[in-house]
């Protein structure tokens, strides 16, 4: 295995490497990993590997689809982050009714997008894209049922 980067995202650490003599590149979750043995042998780098790229490639965001608009309503208290921690370059919040905050910002289509947005569970409501509204709304009632 040859080492290229270590990133940490949430509470997981992932490997950035490239297997024996395979060029592509994969990512490994260093707590799944049992056991390591050391190769006295010279590491392979990748000419021109920029891991901020590798990063913004969405590898890590289990992408499902092309960049969309996103467009929500969050509580005061869930959204404030979103000031210090914009979740794009064009993302823009306005104020609304009640201190609550509109969000607006073109994101890549993923997994961990739609993971998040739950976690914010009545904290936020979807508006755009209807599919994304659909899906979240289908989680809602699976989880109303389940609680019934």
């Amino acid at each position: 295995m040859h080492p290229l980067a270590i990133v940490q995202r949430g509470a997981l650490i992932y490997l950035v490497c490239m297997f024996a003599d395979y060029d592509d590149i994969r990512t490994l979750v260093l707590h799944r990993v049992q056991q390591a043995d050391l190769v006295h042998a010279a590491a392979r780098v990748e000419p021109g590997f920029d891991l901020d790229a590798y990063i913004a490639s969405e590898q890590f965001g289990f992408r499902t689809g092309d960049p969309i608009t996103l467009r929500a309503t969050f509580s005061r208290v869930a959204g404030e982050h979103l000031y210090e921690t914009a979740l794009s370059e064009d993302q823009t919040l306005t104020v609304g009714e009640g201190g609550c905050i509109e969000l607006r910002a073109t994101v890549v289509s993923t997994r961990s997008l739609v993971w998040w947005l739950r976690g914010f569970g009545d904290g936020v409501v979807v508006h755009e894209p209807a599919e994304l509204r659909a899906e979240i709304r289908e989680t809602a009632v699976r989880m109303v049922n389940a609680y019934a």
